[in-house]
């Protein structure tokens, strides 16, 4: 499997070193794709190869021999293709005896079904078709997965051929039910679930402190430091919407610690 990954990486980089195409195939090394190149043969020089057979052929006279029989001899009613039909080739028939429509027996390729793949499957393959140049590495970071993660989703694929990758995509996708409003791959990953807990936390902790101050309001009148301060000396608090901007301001401030916030709210308390 690997050799036909190297093999499929150098005929769509016939430019590009044995470093290179190292570096595209996952887990490969240089000294790995000399070798199966040595062995295989490059593909992208195939098609510079000569038939040397056919190059260095001399005519000779048997080149020109005539079948004289062939020439002479007089057309006959078995030589006309249309004196005889074949009643085995003949267009099939419907049991009413009308001719039946002739099919194609070619076989077309056929593709799974994208309810056959994975999420992660249909979402490379999405990638696929929104950058069909990309290579398997740069698909990695639009995915934000490794290079060897985007090799193994595609080569789990019945059928699939990095060369005709694009080609695939498309013919896989195209039955493929749309979603309504679904977000491509790459918005599909700016909904972060660290960001949703830090909203969350930060949320919950102004609900304590709006309670704290609503209770701090409603103490105002007899609150002391806890070392003996006089009732005069506590009457700069004795404003509660003061004391809710004290306490937005600590919060919001980046020179006071939490644990002089923590020793704030003490002592406001």
């Amino acid at each position: 499997m690997r050799h036909k990954q190297i093999l499929d990486v150098a005929a769509d980089n016939p430019e590009a070193s044995i470093e290179d195409l190292a570096a595209e195939v996952p887990s490969a090394t240089p000294d790995l794709v000399e070798r199966v190149l040595e062995k295989h043969g490059d593909p992208a020089s195939e098609d510079d190869v000569v038939d040397t057979d056919a190059a260095n052929h001399v005519p000779s006279a048997d080149d020109d021999i005539v079948d004289t029989d062939a020439a002479d001899r007089t057309p006959s009613a078995d030589d006309d293709p249309t004196a005889t039909m074949d009643t085995d080739t003949s267009a099939p028939t419907t049991e009413d005896g009308a001719t039946a429509p002739v099919t194609n027996q070619t076989d077309s390729p056929s593709y799974p079904a994208p309810a056959d793949l994975s999420p992660t499957q249909r979402e490379t393959l999405r990638a696929i078709t929104e950058h069909p140049t990309a290579s398997q590495r740069d698909l990695a970071e639009v995915l934000d997965v490794t290079a060897s993660t985007i090799s193994n989703r595609v080569n789990s694929i019945d059928g699939f051929d990095w060369s005709e990758r694009e080609s695939f995509a498309h013919a896989v996708l195209d039955g493929e039910e749309p979603t309504a409003a679904g977000p491509s791959t790459t918005d599909s990953r700016q909904s972060s679930p660290e960001v949703v807990d830090t909203v969350e936390t930060v949320q919950s902790t102004v609900d304590q402190l709006s309670t704290q101050i609503e209770d701090l309001e409603g103490r105002m009148e007899t609150v002391t430091d806890g070392s003996g301060a006089t009732q005069a000396q506590a009457r700069v608090f004795d404003d509660p919407e003061l004391v809710h901007k004290v306490v937005h301001a600590c919060m919001d401030s980046e020179n006071i610690s939490e644990d002089e916030e923590l020793r704030i709210l003490k002592s406001l308390l």
